[in-house]
């Protein structure tokens, strides 16, 4: 069996005879990165030259050999096709309107944008979107055992690439013709993205039955989202009223993000979750509301697919967001440790929003939280509060100080007490 190998800027082969076979590189961003690299880079696509499209055919003539029921479906959707994006022009055509005339003319719509240089989605060309996304389902979708089963079986991965289409449609005049993808995808897969939503690089949808992406929601690179995934509106912000994701975004299935709110790059959402507000980068977050119990530790949360939330740090009790050890770890001389100021402020919040509070102030994920940040931060919310001002403009983690009492003096007087004895904590200063 002749496998291919992905290492550094190529593939490379290894190995006996017969057909190809994909090594399927998880984890292995390096590879895939660099193939893609390659892709974007070539001016033309052929047969020689076009690795991913080779691996498509010789897979389909090997499951030829042991399964003769699909050799009219492999012959017509593949082996008869002269390029991948032929192929893809065919099984969508046949996969939104079977059993009707229409797949011709499907086909030719198609086929037409597929091939236009100027079919630009996220700053790529779909030629490039099309092998770059089957590469992403290979590599991180473990029931995927090679880019033939994601071409023809995988509708996260068709629904996508109907939708590039549609969107490029949409954005050069042809919107009904748009709308009629988007609604026969939503008809067929069970998939319905606005054709003028955008959709990065190496973007996965894994099951994707449910998955409903709004007209002004944006999906960054290398994100993965599950079925029944919504990037909804609010119904309250105008136009531009969806979800933007950032870079390596994880969305759980069932999660609802809702609003024009922004989701930090690497950021897990749990499944099931309501997010009506913004998730800091690198942040897992769950719950309905949803808030924020932990920081991922994967560099990209969605080539990860930590469905489970087994890869986030978590701190002294359930739902915390601060990490046990950053309470104990070195600071900056003349500053009270993360401990001393911990313990001192559970006097007056409860331990799950100390660590929320913690975790804003550490912005840069350095472990690091002064005493004067926490300081400011509290009274900014006592002012606020004895001030009648809008409670959600607080620091969150705060606000809760500020909502046991009315009276400012009495507020400040506990807040000097706390800050008293953080100071005076045994071992606090370095």
């Amino acid at each position: 069996m002749l496998q291919w190998v992905l290492t550094g800027a190529a593939i490379v082969a290894a190995g006996g005879g017969g057909g190809l076979a994909f090594l399927r590189s998880k984890r292995r961003d390096d590879g895939s990165d660099a193939m893609i690299a390659d892709i974007d880079s070539a001016k033309s696509m052929n047969l020689e030259s076009d690795l991913v499209w080779r691996q498509v055919r010789q897979e389909a003539e090997e499951v030829l050999r042991v399964e003769p029921a699909m050799t009219r479906r492999l012959k017509n959707a593949i082996l008869r096709q002269s390029s991948l994006e032929d192929a893809l022009a065919h099984i969508l055509a046949n996969t939104l309107s079977p059993g009707s005339n229409a797949p011709g003319i499907l086909f030719r719509v198609f086929r037409q944008v597929l091939h236009d240089p100027d079919s630009v989605e996220a700053g790529a060309m779909l030629s490039s979107h099309i092998r770059a996304d089957l590469l992403a389902v290979n590599e991180r979708d473990e029931a995927c055992q090679g880019p033939l089963q994601g071409l023809l079986f995988f509708k996260g991965y068709l629904s996508i690439q109907a939708h590039r289409i549609a969107h490029v449609l949409w954005n050069t005049g042809r919107r009904w013709m748009a709308l009629q993808v988007q609604s026969s995808v939503s008809e067929k897969l069970g998939v319905d993205i606005h054709p003028a939503a955008t959709i990065g690089r190496r973007v996965m949808i894994d099951h994707a039955t449910g998955v409903v992406i709004g007209e002004t929601a944006y999906v960054g690179d290398d994100s993965s989202l599950l079925h029944n995934v919504t990037l909804g509106a609010s119904g309250k912000d105008g136009f531009d009223r969806h979800p933007k994701l950032g870079r390596g975004v994880l969305v759980g299935a069932g999660a609802l993000v809702i609003g024009n709110i922004s989701i930090g790059e690497n950021a897990k959402i749990g499944g099931g979750s309501v997010v009506l507000k913004d998730i800091p980068a690198g942040a897992t977050a769950v719950g309905n509301p949803a808030r924020v119990i932990g920081r991922s530790k994967d560099d990209v949360a969605g080539k990860r697919m930590d469905c489970g939330l087994m890869r986030v740090e978590h701190c002294r009790d359930k739902g915390s967001t601060f990490d046990l050890f950053k309470l104990n770890s070195p600071i900056a001389a003349g500053h009270v440790s993360n401990w001393c100021l911990h313990k001192a402020l559970e006097d007056i919040l409860p331990g799950r929003d100390i660590d929320r509070l913690f975790f804003e102030l550490d912005a840069e994920h350095s472990g690091q939280v002064k005493m004067e940040d926490v300081k400011k931060c509290l009274v900014d919310a006592v002012m606020k509060c004895s001030n009648s001002y809008n409670k959600a403009h607080m620091c969150p983690a705060a606000a809760g100080f500020a909502w046991k009492e009315t009276d400012p003096a009495t507020l400040m007087k506990k807040l000097e007490t706390v800050m008293d004895r953080a100071r005076n904590c045994p071992g606090a200063v370095v």
